[in-house]
């Protein structure tokens, strides 16, 4: 992905009403160079803001709890996740009611287009050398909405799992298909009305629901936690693997590491 233009018509943060341009970027490298404090690190916060919302609004299993606080203009190329030979440039604009509306250039034409229908960047990755934690709100807000998936999946689960007969359990699967519509499927379909009340079956079948597919989310953030459990989790990898995945580096081969999370304080540790 190579994004091209950027456009804010509000405020965000020490950011006001401002454009920028990087159109003119060889080969789609940007570096910002700046004094502490001038705005670096808002403007890729920005950025992550403006692709996480675009992901919330187009996914059926994420909410989208409130608009942007600003309108903005984007314009990005992204190769096509059908045919990577084929560039695709699209122009994206937020109204401050949090509207979309989404254009294709297409021969020098921009055509009209729907918010699902144009490819959003599949990875967004952000990298803290220290403490960011500003950085990474605008990250971790889509992380945050999957686990919320996470929790409502095993929930259901851990809920069907009890003592119900099957007047309890329908009403169990229509509750969490009408609350998550977007993290569940029915299996069947034409059903009849029973006489319990909210309760439908087919041929004396109650509904049943399935897990939809529940994607990680674009927007990623690493940091030297994230790195540490890396390494940790290539210690595990045989080392034929190790050696096909990280040819180029010597030391490849972790054999101690120590990772510490201390979960409370000090007075409260066991002597």
């Amino acid at each position: 992905m190579r994004l091209l233009k950027l456009d804010i018509d509000g405020n965000y943060k020490g950011l006001r009403d401002q454009s920028f341009d990087f159109s003119g970027s060889s080969d789609g490298i940007i570096t910002f160079v700046g004094r502490n404090g001038s705005g670096k690190s808002q403007l890729l916060e920005l950025i992550a803001e403006v692709f996480g919302y675009l992901e919330r609004m187009r996914r059926a299993d994420f909410r989208v709890r409130k608009p942007l606080p600003f309108a903005l203009d984007m314009e990005y190329e992204v190769h096509s996740y059908i045919d990577l030979e084929q560039l695709k440039t699209y122009r994206v604009s937020i109204d401050l009611a949090g509207s979309i509306d989404c254009q294709l250039m297409c021969k020098d034409v921009w055509l009209q287009c729907k918010l699902d229908e144009i490819e959003l960047p599949q990875h967004i990755v952000g990298y803290a050398s220290g403490l960011n934690e500003n950085l990474q709100r605008s990250f971790l807000k889509n992380a945050v909405q999957y686990f919320d998936v996470m929790s409502v999946r095993a929930a259901r689960r851990k809920r069907l799992s009890g003592q119900l007969n099957e007047i309890q359990m329908a009403k169990a699967e229509l509750n969490y298909l009408q609350r998550h519509p977007g993290i569940f499927k029915l299996n069947t379909t034409d059903f009849l009305e029973e006489e319990e009340p909210g309760v439908s079956s087919m041929d004396g079948a109650f509904p049943s629901l399935s897990e939809k597919d529940t994607d990680i989310p674009a927007c990623i953030f690493l940091d030297y936690d994230c790195n540490a459990l890396l390494m940790a989790s290539l210690a595990l990898l045989p080392r034929d693997q190790l050696d096909a995945l990280l040819p180029e580096i010597d030391y490849r081969y972790p054999e101690y590491i120590c990772i510490q999370y201390p979960l409370c304080q000090d007075s409260c540790r066991p002597k």
